[in-house]
């Protein structure tokens, strides 16, 4: 249940934006174990690359306030809307703050 309405936040994001995108990254998970290692940093660049290699000129990117979200900003990308969801209404425990980041590609590097 959790997944079906991660997606339709994700969904409401991206009409809030009113944008749109060349291409898209849904998850970008580095177990905790592993962090630091540049493991993370490997897997965005590929991503960069590929996207560069295929002339997308613009992308969007998801994510939420339990990731490590300011490193997409120290990226450079921007921060192009948000929602809040209370999983259990009334539980402040619960709120997860959910994040849509956009992201332009150089195509002339």
């Amino acid at each position: 249940m959790k997944y079906i309405q991660t997606l339709e936040i994700n969904e409401f994001l991206l009409e809030k934006s009113r944008k749109n995108y060349d291409a898209g990254l849904n998850l970008l998970i580095v177990k905790e174990e592993f962090k630091g290692l540049g493991i993370g940093g490997l897997l965005y660049n590929h991503f960069y690359d590929y996207l560069k290699e295929h002339q997308a000129e613009n992308f969007y990117l998801f994510t939420d306030n339990s990731s490590d979200y300011q490193y997409y900003e120290h990226k450079g990308l921007s921060r192009v809307a948000e929602k809040k969801y209370y999983w259990e209404p009334g539980n402040n425990d619960t709120l997860e703050i959910y994040y849509l980041y956009e992201g332009t590609l150089n195509l002339s590097d």
